[in-house]
């Protein structure tokens, strides 16, 4: 099958949302899909396999077949965090979603919520990433916290040793972890499964936008925009590299 490119777009005078299916190789588009309206700002969309999730306006998450290109529009209680990405759990059944009171999460197939995991001593998610099977959030108030995503029940919650910026990351497997980067300028790595403390390495200052994971390990940005990869099996610093224009 020939591999598709999904692009987003919003109409200037509409303010439709609208994603397109494009060819990889030379940007064809195969299929368009309206979404209806958005709202000014809106979380990212997020691609798991054959099926798009898609903020738009009025608290609503479109999950969208991208091979039929039908829409199931799944009602939020609350606002979304506007830097959140929805997240599907491993076996594809549920829908979870950081929202300004917590996590919700819906089932995907018929779109009805499951599921209210408040955050209490918050008043937004911070941050949130999901490894398939475990929900890890962040609290206002500098407390990490993982849900078992299927039943949000919760495993565990660590207190970490300042208030948590950004975005955080994790990764499933034996050797799964969940990363944070917090205002007092660390980045604190913590075993997925006990919160076990693995690293905790100094980056010489906050870095807002949190942590992200890649393949060669974390990245994170710090305020004066010194972009740093740290090692994801010890935190130590592989290289660092000075933004242009920062």
């Amino acid at each position: 099958a020939e591999q598709l490119v999904l692009i987003g777009n919003r109409g200037e005078t509409s303010g439709e949302l609208e994603i397109s299916l494009c060819s990889r190789h030379d940007l064809k588009v195969a299929r368009r899909i309206r979404l209806g309206n958005a709202a000014a700002k809106v979380p990212p969309a997020a691609v798991y396999e054959d099926r798009a999730l898609v903020p738009a306006a009025g608290n609503v998450i479109c999950s969208t077949n991208l091979l039929s290109g039908e829409i199931l529009r799944i009602k939020l209680e609350h606002p979304p965090v506007g830097t959140r990405q929805p997240f599907t759990t491993k076996d594809g059944s549920r829908l979870g979603v950081a929202t300004k009171s917590g996590v919700e999460i819906f089932k995907l197939d018929d779109g009805k919520q499951v599921h209210m995991v408040s955050l209490p001593a918050a008043n937004s998610a911070t941050g949130s990433d999901c490894d398939g099977e475990t929900l890890f959030s962040a609290r206002d108030d500098g407390v990490l916290c993982a849900i078992t995503a299927a039943t949000a029940l919760s495993k565990w919650q660590m207190k970490l040793s300042a208030s948590i910026l950004g975005a955080i990351a994790c990764r499933s497997g034996g050797k799964g972890f969940v990363a944070a980067a917090t205002a007092n300028g660390r980045v604190t790595a913590l075993a997925s499964n006990d919160h076990a403390e693995l690293w905790s390495q100094d980056v010489g200052g906050p870095c807002p936008l949190g942590v992200i994971d890649s393949k060669s390990g974390l990245l994170c940005v710090r305020q004066d925009g010194m972009l740093q990869l740290l090692k994801s099996e010890d935190g130590k610093i592989a290289w660092s590299a000075q933004l242009p224009g920062a």
